[in-house]
């Protein structure tokens, strides 16, 4: 089994993103928001949006892409078929890798179609 996080399981062009904002589902957990589309592949993908507002320093904004983007390749096979645009809360700035862990994965887990 490949974990890599591989392209086609991305959300890369403008309208992905914008299909799954206007779908208007999401669900908001301790530290995240998660907007998310039944999509036509035969997995989940991912697109991430870090607001410079919320994170000035772009090392913040990469940091947590980076363990958003672990979380989500980890756990992907576990997943629904569906295209997922995470969003952190300000709050993320003082947890660890395992509370966002297990906030992503209970709001994955309550995505009904």
């Amino acid at each position: 089994m490949n974990f890599a996080f591989q392209r086609h399981k991305r959300l890369l062009k403008t309208d992905d993103y914008s299909s799954v904002f206007n779908f208007k589902r999401s669900l908001t957990g301790q530290y995240l928001n998660i907007s998310y589309k039944p999509n036509q592949c035969n997995h989940a993908r991912l697109g991430v949006v870090v607001a410079k507002k919320l994170f000035p320093t772009s090392v913040e904004r990469n940091r947590i892409k980076r363990l958003l983007r672990e979380i989500f390749r980890l756990n992907s096979s576990q997943l629904k078929k569906v295209d997922l645009i995470v969003r952190p809360r300000l709050q993320v700035r003082s947890i660890k890798y395992t509370a966002l862990q297990d906030d992503f994965l209970q709001i994955v887990e309550r995505i009904k179609f």
